[in-house]
């Protein structure tokens, strides 16, 4: 699997720094020095029990807060779980994270997230922590990286497509947590409301976040 890597001029030393606390997996920590913002080339992705998760990029060093390294577990401290580590990211909204003994874990943003209680105020509701064990190793992690076939990358193609609207099934989670939409970028929200009016279930969905606050 070929990447394409950003230049950058920003030092790599806090970053193996903070990353050590995790793994000291030389073929990892070489990969991170050398390929800034690894993306791979073709449209990639991984298969865990059966399921398709696009591979987007790894985090890096950068000023984009979404995809700097340090940034992106500053910002998701606690949000992930204390002991692991985001490293790249999949589905635009979940990680690949080094957790115990430098294994790979798959955080899910509907899964594995915090909720507030909405019987107590400004309380969490008991956080799901039982992330699912990609693979052993980063190497590991590479190898089950896989071109994407035809139909899965016209299915993200659609996905981003803002003249298509989401099926029923893939709007059903923002119904459960719908404050996690607004989370993402703000090109991603722009392009996914437009695709939301082109639904009745969509539709629905936009009526809830106005009726919550969350779009006005």
């Amino acid at each position: 699997m070929k990447f394409k890597s950003l230049k950058t001029r920003i030092g790599v030393e806090d970053y193996i720094v903070h990353l050590k606390n995790f793994t000291e997996d030389e073929k990892f920590l070489a990969f991170f020095e050398k390929n800034n913002i690894a993306t791979p080339e073709d449209p990639s992705c991984i298969v865990l029990n059966g399921k398709s998760l696009s591979v987007d990029f790894f985090l890096g060093r950068s000023k984009d807060d979404e995809k700097d390294y340090l940034k992106i577990n500053q910002m998701y401290e606690e949000r992930i779980p204390k002991g692991f580590s985001a490293i790249c990211q999949l589905n635009e909204v979940d990680y690949a994270c080094f957790g115990p003994e430098a294994m790979i874990y798959l955080w899910q943003r509907y899964k594995n997230d915090l909720y507030f209680d909405p019987s107590s105020p400004n309380k969490y509701k008991p956080q799901n922590c039982d992330l699912v064990l990609i693979c052993r190793s980063f190497e590991d992690f590479l190898k089950l990286v896989t071109n994407c076939d035809e139909d899965e990358e016209s299915s993200e193609d659609d996905f981003d497509n803002p003249k298509i609207p989401f099926k029923d099934d893939d709007i059903e989670d923002d119904f459960k947590h719908p404050e996690l939409f607004f989370k993402q970028s703000s090109e991603a929200i722009e392009i996914q409301l437009r695709k939301l009016a082109l639904s009745e279930k969509g539709k629905d969905l936009l009526s809830l976040f106005k009726k919550m606050g969350l779009l006005h």
